[in-house]
């Protein structure tokens, strides 16, 4: 069974189409979820955040806490600064939250690979509690945005439009904390999140090109040797995850 704190008819919907035989419990308030996460047979929470405050968050994640098998909660909401910090409060924690991103994410997808492994395929989680956490007020938003889209390619107009400022706008935000650019915060975020899926996850370097929207390995790898001075293989050798999200932290403090 699926434990759903989703309102919205249309998002809805989509659930119904990735969940497939799996039962999904539509709930209405936090305290009607919460209620229903005290059944044994719940494989996942899904949870779309209203309104500014994010407050549905603090008593979801509190009663997966207290299971004793570990569940997944896939995450929907957009970039409001203070959501953005309240999903950031919540992922100091080591439950396994997966992020899907209004405007960007489609739900469907996002419930349907949340269906079929039981490990998200990518480093959002680490680049969010390491990383993002530690950002400039000003910038937070546009360095969340990154965290997230930055799982594949995507061009600075993306970024922009998802955290409705204009391109020029972005680059002037980063420029006037003595950020990199966006461009390069992209792919840096790309690099990490190729490292997590080749080292971590075990893909082939192929498999990682074609989950980065690249047309192949070497492609992809001659990118990530522009951002970082290393190729894909190389930067998996000599350094680790860890090594790489210091060195980000570094970068944007």
């Amino acid at each position: 069974m699926i434990v759903a704190l989703v309102r919205t008819p249309s998002e809805r919907m989509s659930l119904r189409a990735a969940a497939g035989d799996t039962f999904i419990q539509f709930c209405d308030n936090a305290d009607s979820t919460v209620s229903a996460l005290s059944a044994t047979n719940v494989v996942a929470v899904v949870l779309e955040i209203q309104g500014d405050s994010g407050a549905d968050l603090d008593l979801v994640q509190r009663a997966i806490a207290l299971r004793v098998e570990t569940i997944p909660l896939l995450i929907r909401f957009d970039l409001r600064r203070d959501v953005i910090r309240k999903v950031l409060e919540y992922d100091g924690s080591a439950l396994d939250t997966r992020f899907s991103l209004r405007g960007r994410d489609v739900l469907s997808q996002c419930m349907a690979r949340l269906l079929a492994s039981t490990e998200s395929d990518a480093a959002h989680r680490a680049i969010f509690s390491r990383v993002v956490g530690h950002v400039r007020r000003e910038v937070l938003d546009i360095v969340a945005c990154a965290a997230i889209v930055g799982d594949r390619r995507a061009k600075v107009t993306q970024l922009a439009t998802l955290c409705q400022r204009s391109g020029r706008n972005v680059e002037e935000r980063l420029a006037d904390v003595g950020l990199m650019g966006p461009k390069r915060l992209l792919m840096r975020v790309l690099a990490i999140h190729t490292h997590w899926r080749v080292s971590h996850l075990g893909w082939s370097a192929k498999r990682a090109a074609a989950a980065a929207a690249y047309d192949g390995a070497g492609a992809l790898s001659r990118c990530i040797e522009r951002t970082t001075g290393l190729t894909l293989v190389e930067l998996c050798r000599t350094r680790s995850i860890d090594d790489e999200l210091d060195r980000l932290v570094l970068d944007l403090t």
